[in-house]
């Protein structure tokens, strides 16, 4: 599969996965599947999003890159080993 046609990635994917192989989590989305959480949440303006099982954040990070800035997420998960670190910022400016 040609992964580059799911390009440009979000602008902060690649420190998020880097965190994600750090801590031996293995369970985050594919490009593929990013590409299609960016569409979804981009065909919603203004939408109200529930992402079930946050993870690491890698699908928090490509819903975001979709959502425009009335578009309100919120994300949940009952394992709080794995997540997302308090260092990373979810701006959605960064992407």
């Amino acid at each position: 599969m040609d992964e580059t046609a799911f390009q440009p990635p979000p602008k902060a994917l690649e420190a998020i996965l880097a965190e994600t192989r750090e801590i031996g989590f293995q369970g985050w989305c594919w490009p593929p599947v990013g590409a299609l959480l960016r569409l979804m949440a981009a065909l919603k303006p203004g939408g109200r999003l529930l992402e079930i099982g946050t993870g690491t954040g890698v699908g928090t990070c490509w819903l975001l890159d979709g959502m425009d800035a009335s578009a309100r997420l919120l994300t949940i998960d009952i394992n709080s080993k794995y997540k997302p670190s308090p260092d990373h910022t979810w701006d959605r400016t960064q992407g």
